[in-house]
């Protein structure tokens, strides 16, 4: 439907003619500025949706990033006459599904803890896409989870070394006797 509309709007000047030569009722002012106005409410869904479903280039990393910038961009489109109630449907749809990324209460973070993580260790994203009031939290949570994975690599390491120096020696052990 985005597509179409953003179709009749890029050939509104050759339409026009059609209308007329048809005899068909041209479309109103108010019906362009519909067009118009439903366009611009729709193409950060529609990129969005675009990006997350390519087969290529759809990361988890991206999801956190993309999902909050729509609802920021639809939550600061204030000015909408026609489309409103459509921002504000497509707003509450994607709460449901996404509550636990716009909601980082400590009970939700457990939840969004991969989404933010990947997000943040995409050198496109970094910490630019978290919010003000999150980016503390975000940042231990980071650098927490960093020290939990370089304390596990640590232990692997050691295994790893424990059981070449075992093997080792027990090749000299059987080696003198």
């Amino acid at each position: 439907m985005y597509d179409a509309a953003k179709k009749i709007l890029f050939y509104k000047e050759k339409l026009i003619p059609v209308f007329e030569e048809l005899k068909l009722n041209k479309l109103k002012t108010t019906e362009w500025l519909f067009l118009k106005e439903y366009c611009e409410v729709m193409e950060p869904l529609a990129s969005a949706l675009d990006k997350l479903q390519e087969e290529k280039k759809s990361y988890l990393e991206y999801v956190a990033p993309t999902t909050l910038s729509i609802r920021l961009l639809l939550l600061n489109s204030t000015n909408r006459v026609y489309c409103k109630p459509l921002s504000l449907c497509i707003i509450q749809n994607l709460k449901k599904p996404f509550d636990y990324l716009f909601n980082l209460s400590s009970s939700n973070c457990s939840k969004s803890k991969a989404f933010i993580i990947a997000s943040m260790s995409q050198p496109k994203f970094k910490m630019n896409w978290v919010p003000i009031r999150y980016k503390s939290l975000f940042r231990k949570l980071f650098v927490s989870e960093c020290n939990t994975l370089s304390a596990v690599i640590h232990v692997q390491i050691l295994v790893h070394l424990v059981k070449k120096m075992t093997r080792v020696m027990m090749t000299n052990f059987i080696t003198i006797y």
